[in-house]
């Protein structure tokens, strides 16, 4: 299964909303809070200020992202995860661990050494997945160390 991993584009937009919210409706099946608003600006904003949101792509098609961006009034060095998915179809190939690896590298090169996300602790696939890539689950927070 050959799958692109690269960095979204403006292009990207309409196809990349429709994959998050899928996103957005496999976090609520877990009781997140429905995070649209969220999730809508920190897609433009990671993309119009050359963030890590990272996309695979197959044939055309985008089949996972990876949301972690720096934000207006983080610390230096920081980022938040705004959210990693994989459609179903396409889990269980390492796709969310290579658009991870791919995001380190980009943020790492832009001076982040810090991201910070959320996991639900009933999302048992989001939890495994986000300590496979290096992860440290505290609470409802997952830390990488770039």
């Amino acid at each position: 299964m050959s799958v692109a991993i690269r960095l979204a584009t403006p292009l990207d937009g309409e196809k990349l909303w429709a994959l998050a919210e899928e996103f957005l409706a496999s976090q609520m099946e877990f009781g997140a809070p429905d995070q649209r608003k969220a999730l809508a600006l920190a897609l433009k904003h990671g993309i119009d200020s050359g963030g890590a949101v990272v996309v695979a792509e197959q044939n055309g098609e985008l089949v996972g992202f990876v949301a972690w961006t720096a934000h207006p009034g983080a610390a230096d060095g920081e980022a938040v995860g705004f959210g990693t998915y994989v459609k179903p179809d396409h889990r269980k190939h390492g796709f969310s661990e290579r658009m991870r690896d791919f995001a380190k590298r980009h943020l790492r090169h832009q001076g982040i050494s810090f991201v910070t996300g959320a996991v639900r602790d009933n999302n048992i696939p989001g939890l495994a997945s986000a300590r496979t890539s290096g992860g440290r689950i505290v609470g409802y927070i997952v830390e990488w160390k770039l």
